[in-house]
């Protein structure tokens, strides 16, 4: 399968009980026992495996010599290859040659945020366990600002320290490249480590008791290591089982599970020779855990984040703090906790487009969620996946439906269907609309008459007064602006900050919005030091680069200059934002057949007969999913939208 054909999706569905163990993962990760064990395949893309590094100095001996290094490597024979090797090449160049071929040095080449091994500092707080003599983690772990110490067998000390404080750690248990005296690679070396009631066997059994552990880049083979594993399961008479993310062929999956399923590991197993598997369902696993770490990462599923500024400007893009809105949280989180036995309750949070409903909302999403809260975030049209979501909950929810005047008639039939009399679950609705200060706004009167009853609407709403979003103070609004400049690019002091206020002022009048100061923040910082004179300048500046990103993408994809298929491109982004995002397969319901066709003849003249997976190369769909994304914030969109508009000649957009 080739590397662009990997996505979450496929890997979950590559193996039965993929789906299963993953949230097992999740789950024993969320209650902090669970220990990463980390084996050279996380380390492959720099360093050589076992074999390879043992072959490598074997190309310094004499014929004879390396023949019997490659007859003992063809029987498995690593122990013993490598004492053969430390004889013949003498203790003093054997050591010298292993500091060579792991030396730090080797990471300076090399792209390390890419790689599976990055995540972890970002998962993993506590211990670390390893076979691995490199100081890979230790570099990880220091790109990621996070202090961890080392620790060998025998090192009682930050071993103690690890195991009853939660003192960040790599217990090491082969040894350091650093300290030759603690390496375990020859024949000898294993024999002192690996002697019954040894301080290894006594530490790891420490290290399992009452912890699942993850074995990343591990062959779990038969070697010393692994039995030992399995005794000190048995002594313990541990049920629950350990995990792995591991390689295999497509037929052989089923004797994998079952072989591993008898020696106590549950697996997600995924396609040989894809290991960047890896390091997607590690992202999948942060997503889930900490998603403002995972929307940090620079480089996501096998690909880098396209260097658009609109992306910095979502509310989830964990660019800047949350600011202010102490007393709008806090009206909020009422409304969601209030206990007057009504199961169900709708609300509405009301403002000016980019004056911070969306990322009010995620903040009051973060805060139920730590609360034991269920929470599903709705802003497109299809409503499908959330009618099927909200017959399956079992536990307080709250569900947040953004920019509601698209689709009254949808949300009032929805709602409708949730208020069901027997239900004792409770259930909050936040609808977030740009208009609207009370129940009598015309949005909330084409919900009532999508609804069979007219009252029912009113009889569950929470206040007849919505919500509505002033501008924030100016001490905030410039904690914004320094937040956002030292996130994004430097430090600035309160001087710049007052100029860029002032600018935000000149442009925004009274309403001081967020995403126009971060917008203006990166203006003053990519123009000089200089502010624009008006919005509408800088909208044009950003919807001109958006659209010189997607026809450079187009263009690399299928190596010419097309200018109808840019077009065509364009005006799909431009439908997709008008809907707020469109299921590919509903493509056809959208387009008009001129321009239905003209996208066959496209992929089909540029050899791309896969419309999903095309569309997912010039980032046009998501990569976890088939929806063609719409242009956001929704006010970036919207000029988007006019923009092309304007300069088409012919645009007619169809909806279903």
């Amino acid at each position: 399968m080739k590397k662009d054909d990997i996505t979450f999706d496929t890997i979950m569905k590559f193996s039965p009980d993929n789906k299963d163990v993953f949230e097992e993962i999740l789950e024993h990760m969320k209650n902090n026992n669970l220990v990463p064990f980390v084996g050279a395949g996380l380390s492959s893309f720099v360093y050589p495996c076992w074999s390879d590094f043992l072959k490598e100095i074997a190309k310094k001996l004499s014929e004879r010599d390396y023949d019997s290094i490659e007859f003992l490597l063809k029987e498995f024979k690593y122990e013993e290859a490598a004492s053969l090797l430390c004889d013949k090449r003498g203790y003093s160049n054997f050591n010298a040659d292993i500091s060579r071929i792991f030396s730090e040095t080797e990471l300076n080449e090399v792209n390390l945020y890419k790689q599976a091994v990055y995540i972890l500092p970002k998962l993993f707080n506590n211990l670390v366990i390893t076979t691995n003599i490199d100081r890979i983690l230790e570099r990880v772990f220091s790109e990621n600002k996070k202090e961890i110490f080392s620790c060998f067998p025998g090192n009682s000390e930050p071993f103690i320290s690890a195991m009853k404080r939660g003192t960040p750690t790599i217990f090491k248990i082969h040894g350091d490249i650093s300290s030759k005296n603690n390496l375990v690679l020859t024949k000898e070396q294993y024999d002192e480590t690996y002697v019954e009631d040894c301080t290894l066997i006594d530490q790891l059994s420490q290290c399992f008791e009452n912890k699942i552990h993850l074995f990343l880049g591990c062959s779990l083979q038969a070697d010393r290591t692994v039995p030992i594993l399995e005794n000190i399961q048995k002594k313990q008479n541990r049920v629950v089982p350990d995990y792995t993310i591991y390689p295999c062929s497509a037929s052989d999956k089923y004797a994998k599970m079952q072989s591993f399923g008898q020696r106590g590991i549950r697996a997600i197993l995924y396609p040989e020779n894809s290991h960047h598997s890896v390091r997607i369902v590690l992202e999948a696993l942060l997503e889930r855990i900490d998603r403002d770490e995972y929307l940090k990462l620079e480089y996501r599923n096998g690909k880098p984040l396209i260097n658009s500024p609109i992306q910095r400007y979502q509310y989830d893009a964990a660019t800047v703090d949350f600011f202010g809105r102490e007393n709008e949280m806090n009206q909020l989180l009422a409304f969601c906790e209030n206990n007057n036995n009504v199961h169900l309750q709708w609300w509405a949070v009301t403002g000016d487009g980019g004056c911070g409903k969306s990322r009010l909302a995620l903040e009051l999403e973060k805060k139920l969620n730590s609360l034991g809260w269920e929470s599903y975030i709705h802003d497109k049209m299809d409503f499908t996946d959330l009618k099927a979501t909200s017959r399956k909950i079992c536990k307080s929810t709250i569900f947040i439906i953004d920019s509601i005047e698209a689709y009254p008639e949808e949300v009032g039939k929805w709602i409708e269907s949730l208020n069901q009399p027997t239900s004792t679950i409770r259930k909050r609705i936040i609808l977030i609309a740009r208009e609207g200060n009370n129940i009598k706004t015309p949005w909330v009167k084409s919900m009532k008459k999508s609804c069979l009853s007219d009252n029912m609407l009113n009889g569950i709403c929470y206040q007849n007064e919505f919500l509505r979003l002033s501008s924030l103070p100016k001490d905030i609004t410039k904690d914004i602006i320094k937040n956002y400049a030292a996130s994004v690019h430097e430090c600035i002091d309160d001087e710049q900050a007052d100029k860029i206020y002032q600018g935000l002022e000149k442009i925004d009048g009274t309403l001081h919005r967020p995403l126009y100061a971060l917008i203006l923040v990166d203006t003053y910082f990519e123009n000089n030091f200089t502010l624009p004179k008006d919005i509408n300048s800088v909208l044009e500046i950003l919807v001109l680069r958006e659209i010189k990103i997607i026809s450079n993408l187009l263009k690399a994809k299928i190596n010419a200059s097309d200018d109808q298929f840019e077009e065509l491109i364009l005006r799909i982004k431009v439908i997709a934002t008008i809907v707020r995002g469109i299921d590919v397969n509903n493509l056809e319901n959208y387009l008009d057949i001129y321009d239905y066709n003209l996208l066959y003849e496209k992929l089909k003249k540029y050899n791309n007969d896969d419309l999903i997976s095309f569309l997912k190369k010039i980032y046009v769909i998501e990569d976890n999913g088939n929806l063609i994304k719409p242009i956001k914030p929704d006010l970036i969109g919207e000029y988007f939208v006019v923009h092309v508009l304007k300069s088409e000649m012919r645009f007619e957009c169809y909806r279903p």
